[in-house]
C-alpha cells in the first residue's frame, strides 16, 4: 500500500504529540473522500486541523530564513467554523528532502486561528510561516502582520482533557 504525502507529514506532528508522558485520545474526522484528511479530535476535547506544506521558500532578507505558505479552503474555513470543539491548527512546515533541520511544526491556537483567517470569508485564505534560524516562529496572514509562537510550542502543548 502506497504512503501519501500527507500521512508522511502528518505523522511527524502526530508522533510529537502522542509522545507525552499523558495518554490521550485520537480520532480522525473523516472530511472528503478523495481529499487529505485533515481534521482530527483529541480527547473528545479539542479538534486540531493540520496541513502541510514541502515547499520553503528561501527568505531574501534573512539569511538562512524560510517561508511556507499554507492554504486554508472554503471547506476547511467551514469545518472550523462549525465546529463545537476548539478548533487548534498545526501547520507542518516541511521539505521534500527530509533530512533538513529547517522542518518545524507551528501551533496555532482557537484566537489566534481566528485573528489570521475570517471564518465566514467566502474564499480561501493563506497563512505564511516564518522560520528564521535560532528565533522562534514568525504567523502571518493578509489579517494581520506578524505574531510569534514558539517553535517548541506543540512539543509543549498541554492537551486539554489529558
Amino acid at each position: 500500500m502506497a504512503v501519501h504525502e500527507f500521512e508522511l507529514f502528518h505523522g511527524i506532528a502526530l508522533t510529537k504529540l502522542v509522545r507525552g508522558d499523558r495518554p490521550i485520545s485520537l480520532r480522525m474526522i473523516e472530511t472528503r473522500p478523495g481529499e487529505a484528511w485533515s481534521a482530527y479530535t483529541i480527547n473528545n476535547e479539542v479538534e486540531l486541523f493540520l496541513k502541510h506544506s514541502t515547499k520553503p521558500g528561501k527568505l531574501r532578507r534573512e539569511k538562512g530564513g524560510l517561508a511556507w505558505n499554507f492554504v486554508v479552503g472554503t471547506d476547511q474555513l467551514r469545518q472550523i467554523r462549525e465546529s463545537a470543539r476548539p478548533v487548534y491548527m498545526a501547520l507542518v512546515c516541511g521539505d521534500q528532502k527530509l533530512k533538513t533541520s529547517s522542518m518545524q511544526v507551528c501551533l496555532i491556537d482557537p484566537d489566534q486561528l481566528k485573528q489570521l483567517v475570517d471564518l465566514s470569508a467566502p474564499s480561501q485564505q493563506t497563512v505564511r510561516i516564518k522560520f528564521l534560524p535560532g528565533k522562534s516562529l514568525r504567523v502571518s496572514s493578509a489579517r494581520v502582520d506578524e505574531f510569534i509562537v514558539a517553535r517548541n510550542r506543540f512539543e509543549e502543548w498541554q492537551v486539554p482533557g489529558s
